[in-house]
């Protein structure tokens, strides 16, 4: 089984290319909608609130193992987490990572691109000063995850490095663009190293919108006439579906090794 976790303003339904994949290919996917951060349900302050995140991991599987029918279709030894750009925090919290809001604070200061994740929390109305700190940097272990994935994740500069020392469960951390084309937040290869079983893939000519899913053929257009995020924009000439199958590749290679070859 597979809990999904989208992106800040995102929903389950956008990742529904990559849910369909893993179902094909014999596992059950579970992908809830995380509330007050979603694409019709955003409210930016609640999306900072990040361990409400697996929290609601963590419920859906408690759901579906009370369930007659669910629990007997699940494997309780092959349950893996695997989240996209702020469900790649939530993910990694599920599987002992600890935050620093500190270390969060610090980064934020010096960034000031009005494109970053700062930025967008500060224009939300964000005030990091505020931020609940013992709620920020509490345990959201979940001991029945034993894989992840991390694709984009989130804060990647705020993790306690004494935390990701102590996770065992193997994971993967997947980057859409190539070294320093990755924005800062999103840079997962110190986090990999940092993490005794982790491995690092990075997918070249892509961008963090990539791993949204296709868009129609006048999406971009629309998208630009509203002056909205360029979603439908890739990093170079390889069309998104191209891009999809690396990413689903990646995945499922390291899903089959971990989960169902064990």
């Amino acid at each position: 089984m597979v809990l999904l976790s989208h992106g800040a303003g995102g929903n389950a339904a956008g990742l529904g290319w990559i849910s369909r994949f893993l179902a094909q290919n014999g596992f059950i996917v579970a992908a809830p909608n995380h509330a007050g951060c979603t694409s019709t349900d955003l409210v930016i302050a609640s999306c900072i609130k990040i361990w409400e995140r697996p929290a609601d991991l963590s419920a859906t599987l408690d759901t579906l193992l009370a369930d007659p029918q669910w629990s007997e279709m699940i494997d309780r030894q092959r349950i893996a987490a695997m989240g996209f750009s702020l469900g790649g925090n939530s993910v990694l919290l599920m599987a002992t990572a600890r935050m620093s809001l500190d270390d969060y604070q610090a980064y934020c200061v010096t960034m000031t691109d009005p494109d970053s994740d700062c930025e967008w929390l500060k224009r939300g109305g964000v005030d990091l000063k505020t931020v609940n700190r013992e709620q920020y940097e509490k345990d959201s272990r979940d001991p029945r995850i034993s894989a992840f994935v991390a694709i984009d994740p989130g804060f990647a500069p705020a993790y306690k490095s004494d935390s990701l020392k102590t996770i065992s469960a193997p994971g993967l951390f997947l980057n859409l663009g190539v070294g320093k084309d990755v924005p800062p937040t999103l840079r997962a290869n110190a986090l990999a190293d940092a993490i005794p079983n982790a491995e690092f893939a990075e997918i070249a000519n892509a961008v963090h919108f990539t791993f949204l899913g296709l868009c129609n053929p006048n999406g971009a257009a629309l998208l630009k006439a509203d002056n909205e995020d360029p979603v439908c924009d890739d990093g170079g000439q390889i069309p998104r579906a191209v891009l999809h199958r690396q990413i689903r590749h990646r995945i499922g290679l390291f899903l089959t090794k971990t989960l169902l070859e064990r």
